[in-house]
């Protein structure tokens, strides 16, 4: 199932910065429940070194942003990505999960307003596109395999006809050549 996560206890801690206008001149990690600045309250703070820019300019950039869950094209000409975090944030609203859909060449990220599944992994996703809310409903279809395959069901706008989705498979590792993606600010 695209959505099923591990749950594990994080903490998030605040990154403590102190500049000189332009310039980090301190920074710590605070404790998870700070609200203080740097130098203010240094209980529970544990302090960071500072490096000169050069000491990272070699290393080698890594992203550990999110991976496409799925990728799917719907009946009347859109799309429907999903896309998730590599490193699971149990802390992020729906999980992490991000959802686009549009035109291919103007795929916008949407607000989730609910996200339902049961054990079984049947439920519904529902968005919002310009105001109009759109109910994603997706499941386990049946197959040779023990659990079903899963599926996107049908993608619902509020007050019109349920339009079927088609998912890409295999799914994506990198952006399709032919999507163009906005982000929510």
């Amino acid at each position: 199932m695209p959505w099923a996560r591990s749950w594990a206890s994080v903490k998030t801690r605040p990154a403590l910065v102190t500049t000189d206008g332009t310039t980090a001149v301190a920074m710590a990690l605070g404790p998870s429940d700070s609200k203080a600045f740097l130098g203010q309250d240094d209980a529970g703070v544990s302090p960071l070194t500072i490096v000169p820019a050069g000491t990272i300019a070699g290393m080698p950039l890594v992203d550990t942003g999110s991976a496409f869950s799925y990728v799917a094209d719907i009946s009347n000409g859109d799309v429907l990505v999903a896309t998730s975090p590599i490193n699971d944030d149990p802390a992020a609203p729906n999980g992490g999960l991000s959802l686009f859909y549009g035109p291919p060449g103007a795929v916008a990220q949407r607000t989730i307003v609910s996200f339902q599944q049961s054990l079984s992994g049947n439920g519904t996703l529902t968005f919002l596109v310009d105001g109009v809310s759109y109910a994603l409903a997706f499941g386990n279809v049946p197959t040779d395999a023990p659990l079903g395959m899963f599926a996107l069901l049908s993608l619902t706008p509020q007050g019109g006809a349920p339009m079927s989705a088609t998912l890409r498979a295999p799914t994506p590792a990198s952006v399709p050549p032919d999507l163009s993606f906005t982000c929510l600010p």
